[in-house]
């Protein structure tokens, strides 16, 4: 009978660690980007021209770095969980911001046509190197945006 008691202490205390882990390890918040200061700074016309060059190791120099982009809005998207922002030139090349749930009320002064500066963390980007399949042009992916100015 001692040994089942030892048992279920040690089965409850293996509960409550696992918790714990997943409340301060698995399920830790985003760092809100509004007072982070970017490590890099582009215009959207200048980043895509950068990248449209760069090798892979070029582009991974800017994964999951805090980069501020000023460019021109194409699209803006509401949906339930977030606002996607969507920055280009006149190519096809584009930025897709995901703005921050915490900034979702400053996402909807965001209009199209409108030059904005936003600032996120460098999820991605999409890069056809295939010469039939390069008129689709680089899309790159931000992740938890802010707006920084609405100009």
């Amino acid at each position: 009978m001692k040994w089942i008691k030892r048992i279920s202490i040690l089965f409850v205390i293996s509960i409550v660690v696992a918790l714990l882990i997943f409340k301060f390890v698995i399920n830790k918040p985003t760092a809100n980007l509004k007072n982070t200061t970017a490590d890099y700074n582009f215009t959207a016309t200048a980043f895509l021209n950068q990248l449209a060059t760069a090798d892979s190791n070029g582009i991974k120099k800017y994964n999951d770095k805090v980069i501020q982009i000023t460019g021109l809005v194409k699209a803006v998207t509401p949906n339930d969980s977030a606002t996607m922002v969507t920055l280009g030139d006149s190519t096809t090349n584009t930025i897709q911001c995901q703005i921050d749930t915490r900034n979702n009320e400053t996402a909807k002064l965001i209009q199209p046509n409108t030059t904005v500066v936003i600032k996120g963390k460098m999820a991605g980007v999409a890069k056809e190197d295939d010469p039939m399949l390069a008129e689709l042009g680089i899309n790159v992916v931000l992740n938890t945006c802010t707006l920084v100015t609405n100009k």
